[in-house]
């Protein structure tokens, strides 16, 4: 519920922006975080979930290179727990995405054809979670859309 929570408010926060508000979700997630850690453990879906709302929460609030941290962590989270490639293929354009707001096009331009590769290799074309990774790729080549809907 600690969670939930702090997501209704962070993404209630959108358009006012209230660091107090913003505050409100971090305190929430930071303290959902360790119960879910005792309770779960570090590579279970609850714990990987409140991390990638803290990232969400620093690029929301503008500090990329946390989020970028943040979701490369996740990422490895992933692979070390063998998730699926769908969910890896989310985190990489999460951080594709913040390298392109950061300049750095040409590494997210290669972790896009990389996602597209995967996503050809697992799906059919025709198949919808294709087409929907598609479009997944196209929101995360505009800037942060991707990291903070």
């Amino acid at each position: 519920m600690l969670q939930t929570l702090g997501g209704i408010i962070l993404f209630t926060e959108k358009q006012t922006k209230s660091e107090a508000r913003l505050g409100e979700a971090e305190s929430l997630f930071l303290e959902c975080r360790p119960l879910f850690v005792r309770h779960y453990g570090e590579d279970h879906g609850s714990t990987i979930s409140a991390d990638s709302n803290l990232a969400q929460l620093a690029a929301f609030r503008g500090d990329l290179s946390g989020a970028e941290s943040l979701f490369a962590d996740i990422l490895e989270h992933h692979r070390r727990i063998g998730s699926s490639k769908d969910v890896e293929m989310g985190a990489l354009l999460r951080i594709a995405s913040i390298k392109l707001a950061t300049g750095r096009s040409a590494e997210a331009e290669a972790i896009f054809d990389q996602v597209l590769v995967t996503g050809r290799s697992i799906w059919d074309t025709n198949d919808f979670r294709y087409k929907k990774l598609i479009k997944d790729v196209e929101m995360a080549r505009s800037p942060l859309e991707l990291i903070i809907r």
